[in-house]
């Protein structure tokens, strides 16, 4: 009983310790295409994004 509580322990210590999966979101994508010079798929990601009121996005897109 002890030897599963700490195998237990362990896991559970593991999953705690383990940092979470970043991903990026329509915002990093539209920067990575615009830094590419592919400006027509940053403004596609960007405009739904701009258009619910987030300055850094209207701002490329004002700036393009």
């Amino acid at each position: 009983m002890q030897v599963l509580f700490k195998i237990t322990l362990f896991v559970l210590s593991l999953t705690l310790w383990t940092p979470p999966l970043v991903t990026a979101g329509p915002y990093e994508d539209g920067l990575a295409t615009y830094e590419m010079g592919n400006y027509r798929v940053a403004q596609q990601l960007w405009r739904p994004i701009a258009e619910q009121g987030y300055a850094d996005t209207q701002y490329y897109l004002g700036f393009m």
